[in-house]
Order: C-alpha cells, then structure tokens, then sequence
C-alpha cells in the first residue's frame, strides 16, 4: 500500500487588501491601532493574519482572524466574514485540526455562494479539497478541485491544478499527473513566482519517487529546499526535509536521512506542525529498523502511532462528513425555495381564475389513471412474484453447488497445509492460530523435514476466499517441488526459486500488471544445534527471549512479480536459545477492526499481547490470542485471513 508522504499543496489566498499587500507586519499593525475606517480595520486583520500564516504562528493568525471575524460581524460586512473564514480554516488546516478547517472553510464558501463572489468560492473550494486530501478521501478532494477549476475556467489557478497533479500523483495516474504540473508550472513561471516554481519541484519529486527514480527525486526535492531556505518558508521547508530524509532512506544513505529527519522533528515541534512529527516519526522508525536499532525504531513506532490517532481519528472524519452534508443540504433547500416563491408569484392570478376547472377535470383524470394503475400493477406483481419465486429457486440451487464446491475445495485445501502429526513430531511445544475469512483462505502454512532440517513456511497470498486459495494451491506446490524435487534447503534459495515460478506461470504471455504472489515468512530450523536461518518477504517476525521482544525483519518486497523482482532473498540467521519463543503471522490479526471506535487491533497491541502472555503454555496462548480478537471484532465481519503460529525453542 502506497504511503502518503508530507506534501506541499499550494494554496491560493484570495485578499481584499489592494495596495497594503505589499506593507509588511509591522506596517500592518500600525493602520490596525491608528485608522478610523472599520472596513479599512476588517482588511487589515485579515492581512495580519495573512502575514502571521506566512510566519506560522498559527496562535496570531486564528487570535487575528477572530478579530476580523467579530467586527466584520458587527458591519455585516459579508466580504469581511468569508475572508475571517477562509484565514482560519487555513490556520487550523496548517496545524492539523482538519474537524475545526473544513467548519469555517464551508462557512466562508456559504457566504461566499449567498454574495456570488466567484473568484473567493474558488479559493474555498479548492482549500476544502485540501482538508479532504489530508483526511486521504481521495475522492472527495478530486470532487471540490474540480469544482475549483471549473471556477475559474477562464483563469485556471496554478494552485489548484497542481493540487490535481499530486492527487493523481498519489492515486498512481502519472499521465494525469505530468499534464496538471506542466499546467501549473507555465502559470508560476510567468508569474516569476519563484516559491511556486519550487512547490512543483516538490510535488514532481514525489511523482520521481514513486517510479522508483530516487536520484531525480532528490535533486529536486534539493532544489526546491533551497528556494524555502532563502525565503525562510519554515513549513515548506519542514517539508522537503521530510521528503529528503526519506529519499536518503531509499537511496541507502541512512545517516544523512537520519540528519534531515531529525531536521523535520525539530521544525515540527517548534512550530506545532503535528502531520509533520507524523511524518518524522514514522520515517525516523522506518530508518532505526533498517539499522537494526529496534529498541530506538520500536520508541518511534510509538510516538508515530499515538500522532496518527490523534490525526486520523473516525470521530473527526464523521463530523467533517456530516458538515459537508447539512451544507450541501441547506443549499439545495435554498434553491428550491427560491424558485418555488418565484414561480408562485407569477402564476398566481392565472391559477385562481382556472383553479376551479383544472381541479375538477384532474381529479376525474387523476382517479381513472389510479384505477388503471393499480390494476396493472396488481397484474404485474402476480406474474413479478412467480418469476421471483422461480429465480429464488434457481439462486438457492446454484449456491447450493457453489457452496459444496468451496467446502470441498476447503477439505483438498486442508489437505495439503501441515499435519498435526508432522509439526509434532518435529517441533517442541507450538501452536497454530488459523482462521480464514471465508471458506477457504489466501493465507497457509507449510512444513518439510529435510535432511536434520526443519522448515516452516507462514504465508499471505494475494487475496482471500476462492482466488487466494488458489493462489495458496500454486505457492505450496512450487515449495513442495523445490524441497522434494530440487532438495534445495536454504530459505532464500527456495524463495528466490518460487518467486522464479511464479512469474514464469502468471506472467507466462507478458502480462506485466499481475502482481500476483505471496508475503510470506520461511524459517529453517536446526533444533539439534540451536540454528535458525530464515527469509522473508514483507513478513517480519518475532523472538521473545527473556522477557523482551525482538523484531526480526523481512525484504521489502514480495515472492511475486514486483520492480525488486530481480533482487535476490536474504537469508538471516540466527542463534537460538533453550526457552526462545518465535511467532510468525500473516497481516490479518493486526488488520482486525473492533474495540470502541471500531479501529485496526494493530502490531503495537500484538506485541503487548504476546509479552503480556509468553510466560504461559502454548495452548493456553492460542485461546489468549482467539479469545482477545473475537472480543475485539465482536459484532463486526472479519475484514482478513488470520494466522499466527507460536514456537517455543
């Protein structure tokens, strides 16, 4: 799944302040405490505000922005409110508030509806694209940047259109993407507006990044830093601080990565930018785990989980819903109203004089037409309930057979999984947590004794129910032939080899969009001499030993089709000790959602649980795990295939 990275999005500040845009703060504050002109007044503590935004000092700007708000209110001065509005919509927007943003944006744009001030509506509505594009309701954001657009047909605003290209920069429509930041950036280089210019740069690093041009994309995400350096934009620069601590990341060069990332937290702290901790915290995790440093990585996997909560939380997003809608809501019954008063107010004196004969003849019409109607429905519903009752029959049939065909696959599916018989007799004390969403699963889990080895495969094939069973039936023959036929034995080897297959079989005629395959984790088990060697595809694992978990991690990337499909397994391994405690798992029971708030159980809470529980017997830790998810989903459907598997050394 592609992660959303930290992103410039040009916003275009519409003004009513003529000739004072150009005074700076201080200047401001002087016409503020000296004009007698109320209007003048409203002006000036919007261009306060305005400044104090540029300085991000969000506090100033909504303390300002109130000011313009309360006197533009006793003006009834309705050009003064949507610009009160619109300023602290972008305030909260900046410091993340997206609940309290989109409140005043819709506000500023009712106002903005009701004066016909076409120009400001698109200002509004191309920042309420913003707030939905940070709440990641992709759909929602195209919808509003549009209507932006449409606007301002004549005049397309570069904001807006490069807001479009980083939508579809993020929604994988390259093509869309290049022809909206060439729109754009012809608009900015007119203008000479250099900190757009730079802006683009940005957004066209991210569209490098994403087709994996990790050297492009940090030379320009380079180039654009230096522009917000030289006009010390500090949350544009917080920005590109993110993006080129990440680029680093990709590129492998992790101290300069750690340099920029830690570059971005400082900024974000200092100036209150809660998406831009989100940002440094999950990349400073993403590079501490690359390191090997998981005591440091797990610390910044905390910190960015409790950011994204307070982020991302469903309450926020439902209100923000529900805003939109009464809005949207109350628009249309204004419309309604409007025209319905204007057509009964010219058709008044001609309704009253033919009143009386319309009513007559349409009530005569009016119970014909009903008769007539009710009993060609009758009619209908007679020959509609025996063709339905003849389908419901049919249906029942035909799931029947579906149904029966699915339990027997479940049974040639079980099959073919690990015996009972076979982990006992080569493994010590474990369990097996399997519980597949439908029927039949993607996920599976797979043994084979070789030579004085043991190999245990935990799996999660592309998709779930029939098409992830068969998914399953073609990665367990590709192992057993590579174990029994090839007798090969090292966990990347076999990994590379069943990825080689794979490719070869659903991508035989070069259908190069499947991405058909499997994440899986394969641990080779010498239990004689304490050795464990292992590969793994996107599917880290855990070791308890002495009370502490240890993070074991996996490749980037799956045993299928993918742009590392050329870039071999690697194979790990480890020293085990009397009492160590391995669990491998697929992505389902992280992926559940319950609890209050209807969220995912995710890995924080698994790796709570599982030290909360190592102490006690296997068996006793697989009912913990089943009991504890079934009252976490409670009455909620199961979203995946569940599997986890616990070893005990």
């Amino acid at each position: 799944m592609k992660r959303i990275k930290h992103i410039v999005i040009s916003l275009f500040l519409m003004t009513f302040l003529g000739s004072s845009q150009t005074t700076g703060l201080d200047s401001a504050l002087n016409v503020l405490n000296t004009s007698n002109d109320d209007t003048i007044k409203v002006r000036t503590y919007g261009k306060i505000s305005y400044l104090y935004l540029g300085k991000n000092d969000f506090s100033k700007s909504i303390e300002y922005s109130n000011g313009c708000l309360k006197l533009a209110e006793k003006l009834k001065y309705k050009r003064g409110l949507a610009m009160a509005y619109q300023y602290l919509g972008l305030a909260y927007e900046y410091k993340g508030d997206y609940e309290e943003a989109i409140g005043y944006d819709l506000k500023g744009l009712k106002i903005d509806e009701e004066i016909n001030n076409v120009e400001h509506m698109a200002s509004m509505t191309n920042n309420i694209g913003n707030v939905y594009f940070h709440q990641k309701n992709y759909v929602k954001a195209e919808e509003y940047w549009l209507k932006a657009l449409s606007l301002k047909e004549k005049k397309p605003s570069e904001s807006t259109l490069g807001n479009l290209a980083l939508l579809y920069t993020f929604t994988g429509d390259y093509k869309k993407a290049v022809k909206y930041y060439a729109m754009a950036l012809k608009i900015n280089e007119e203008h000479g507006d250099q900190v757009g210019v730079a802006d683009i740069h940005t957004n066209m690093g991210l569209v490098y990044y994403d087709m994996r041009d990790f050297k492009n994309a940090l030379a320009l995400h380079l180039k654009a830093l230096e522009v917000f350096v030289r006009y010390k934009d500090k949350r544009r620069m917080n920005i590109s601080y993110g993006n080129i601590g990440e680029t680093y990341t990709k590129l492998g060069e992790l101290e300069k990565a750690i340099e920029y990332m830690e570059k971005s937290l400082q900024l974000s702290n200092e100036t209150g930018d809660k998406e831009g901790l989100r940002i440094a915290y999950e990349g400073l995790y993403a590079i501490y785990r690359e390191k090997g440093e998981y005591k440091k990585a797990y610390q910044y996997h905390l910190l960015f989980s409790e950011i994204t909560d307070t982020l991302f939380n469903e309450e926020s997003n439902k209100l923000i819903v529900e805003m939109n809608t009464k809005y949207e809501s109350e628009k249309k019954d204004k419309e309604l109203l409007k025209k319905d008063a204007e057509i009964v107010t010219q058709n008044y004196e001609a309704k009253q004089q033919t009143i009386y004969i319309i009513s007559s003849i349409a009530g005569f019409v009016f119970v014909l037409f009903l008769a007539l109607f009710i009993l060609k429905g009758y009619r209908e519903k007679q020959r509609t309930n025996i063709a339905i009752s003849e389908q419901k029959n049919i249906i029942e049939l035909k799931n029947k057979e579906i149904v029966d065909s699915i339990h027997y696959a479940k049974r040639i599916q079980k099959a073919l999984l690990a015996g009972d018989q076979l982990l006992k007799n080569n493994l010590n004390e474990h369990f097996v947590l399997y519980k597949p969403k439908d029927i039949v699963s993607g996920d599976f889990y797979w043994a084979h004794k070789i030579e004085n080895k043991f190999l245990v495969c935990t799996a999660d094939c592309t998709g779930h129910g029939v098409p992830g069973a068969f998914m399953s039936l073609l990665n367990i023959s590709f192992l057993n032939e590579v174990t029994t036929e090839k007798k090969i034995i090292h966990p990347d080897k076999i990994l590379n080899y069943v990825r080689e297959s794979i490719i070869l079989t659903l991508n035989s005629e070069g259908n190069e969009e499947s991405q058909d395959g499997m994440d899986c984790t394969l641990c080779c088990f010498d239990l004689k001499n304490k050795k464990l060697e292992y590969a793994a595809a996107n599917n880290s694992f855990y070791i308890i030993r002495d009370g502490k978990l240890m993070i074991n991690t996996a490749d980037k990337m799956p045993v299928g089709k993918s742009p590392n499909d050329n870039t071999p397994f690697t194979k790990q391994s480890v020293d085990l000790k009397s009492g160590d405690l391995i669990y491998t798992f697929t992505d389902g029971y992280a992926d559940q959602f319950g609890g209050p708030k209807g969220k995912k159980f995710k890995y924080k809470a698994l790796e709570e649980l599982l030290l909360a529980n190592h102490h006690l017997p296997m068996s006793q830790q697989n009912k913990v795990l089943e009991q504890t998810i079934e009252s976490w989903r409670g009455s909620l459907e199961q979203v995946d295939d569940i599997l986890i598997i616990g070893i005990k050394i």
